[in-house]
């Protein structure tokens, strides 16, 4: 008798997750990729995506808005456009509104242009140290007044080895700016 209750209460858990999960999702359409269905609710999210997206467009994008209606100089309204579009542009220009979009535009023109040691610097990357071995070493004078001894030039010259044994700093160590 305990197994068929367990069962039914189970049975009673999943209808109400299901229902539920029904409820949440109301209004939203899932089908297979491969069926070809369109619902009204599908085209009316479509649309409403698409109307706020013009939206945006046409307040921070105003000068884009009018270069694309310089493509339609040769339609019969045409002209009526471009005078719209600029007319709208000038309104955004004085309100403020382009400045958003200009300031991308900087930023990503300035991006472009810059080196990569430009960007080290501008994310506080410390440059990597020039290896000593490509590096032509610079001749020591003895203060003594002394000459050195020729250096042929297949001979490289002995690293310093330290005296004592080398201890590692555990504190992160600071970089001159």
């Amino acid at each position: 008798m305990s197994f068929a209750l367990e069962f039914r209460r189970k049975q009673q858990l999943l209808e109400h997750e299901v229902q539920h999960a029904r409820q949440a999702n109301k209004g939203f359409v899932s089908m297979p990729a491969d069926c070809g269905t369109d619902t009204k609710g599908n085209r009316r999210r479509v649309l409403f995506a698409l109307v706020i997206a013009g939206g945006v467009l046409a307040i921070f994008n105003s000068g884009g808005l009018v270069q694309y209606s310089y493509d339609f100089a040769d339609s019969p309204g045409g002209e009526k456009m471009i005078e719209v579009s600029e007319s709208w542009h000038d309104m955004m220009s004085e309100s403020r509104m382009t400045e958003f979009i200009d300031h991308i535009r900087g930023s990503i023109a300035m991006a472009r242009e810059s080196s990569w040691q430009d960007l080290t610097f501008g994310f506080a990357a410390v440059p990597a140290e020039p290896d000593s071995s490509t590096q032509p070493q610079p001749l020591i004078v003895p203060a003594n007044g002394e000459s050195l001894p020729e250096r042929k030039e297949h001979q490289v010259p002995e690293a310093a080895k330290p005296a004592g044994p080398i201890m590692r700093a555990s504190a992160r160590p600071s970089y001159p700016n």
